[in-house]
């Protein structure tokens, strides 16, 4: 099971959001205060969870969605825990996902074009399942009508990609 954290106060629907476009690949449960929901029906697969100040984490293979580095203050890890960061920008060294509109960045989006916008790897990267995520072009399978944002779209994709979703030149969320 691949658990996400969303760090911070800020991302309104787009929790519920990432719960969406995981559920096409597995259960999810989604945390929020002391609500439990669950998004799909199967295997749970995947677990996310919002945090104004992030707990000591004793998982392996966690995904911890930030946005932005100043959050990383409010994080409590080691060098020797297994966390992949998803942020608009990430401090050299730490294993992260950046993600924007800038060629910097790890992820964006090359197209936002509807029924099909298209995700750009632009850097490789580790996934948090293991995978390894190559430079390449992925189209995103989506309904247009529930994104406020490309750049909220976005945020879902680059957390997905994390996940080791991006595969086979086509992401469903």
């Amino acid at each position: 099971m691949v658990n996400i954290f969303l760090l911070g106060d800020d991302w309104g629907g787009t929790g519920l959001k990432i719960c969406r476009a995981l559920s096409n690949y597995g259960g999810v449960i989604h945390i929020t205060d002391s609500t439990f929901t669950f998004h799909s029906t199967g295997k749970l697969c995947f677990s996310v969870s919002h945090w104004k100040n992030m707990p000591k984490i004793f998982s392996p293979g966690c995904v911890v969605l930030l946005k932005s580095a100043d959050y990383l203050k409010e994080v409590n890890f080691t060098e020797t825990d297994n966390l992949l960061f998803v942020s608009p920008d990430i401090p050299a060294g730490l294993r992260g996902i950046t993600y924007g509109f800038s060629d910097r960045c790890t992820v964006s989006l090359s197209s936002t074009e509807t029924p099909y916008p298209c995700l750009s790897i632009q850097h490789p990267f580790i996934c948090a399942d293991g995978s390894s995520a190559e430079i390449s072009e992925i189209t995103v399978e989506t309904s247009p009508d529930i994104w406020e944002s490309s750049y909220e779209l976005l945020e879902v994709c680059a957390a997905a990609a994390a996940c080791g979703l991006c595969k086979n030149g086509i992401m469903r969320i």
